[in-house]
């Protein structure tokens, strides 16, 4: 399975610390699929986070670098990992970027809600 998940509020908290329960979601999704992680961090600070926090195993990953004025990074990003290949499961902790994936894209999409990440409401 094709697995495009977020650092994002599911790694990472506001704070920049790990988000145990992610961590072991990630873990548990890693066995035997393919995971792909989105960030709005840039790669080499994607890259040192996801390395000082023992993540070292995931296949592909796409940082905000691919932001344009105007545009949507997650789905930008969303849209980039589609092209790359099918997904088959997204995880992330935006509702509205999990009923956008859902509901516009027919996806299967999982909502992770933690106390640690609650974004700032746009």
């Amino acid at each position: 399975m094709n697995v495009l998940l977020s650092m994002d509020g599911v790694l990472s908290s506001t704070t920049g610390e790990p988000i145990r329960a992610g961590v072991m979601l990630y873990y548990a999704l890693n066995s035997g699929n393919r995971v792909t992680l989105i960030t709005s961090r840039e790669t080499a600070d994607a890259e040192q986070w996801l390395a000082s926090h023992g993540i070292v195993s995931y296949d592909d990953l796409i940082d905000g670098s691919w932001n344009l004025p105007g545009e949507d990074l997650k789905r930008r990003q969303f849209t980039i990992s589609r092209s790359r290949g099918p997904i088959e499961l997204y995880v992330d902790a935006d509702p509205s970027m999990i009923a956008w994936v859902f509901e516009d894209q027919g996806v299967t999409s999982l909502l992770f809600a933690h106390p640690d990440y609650l974004p700032v409401a746009s």
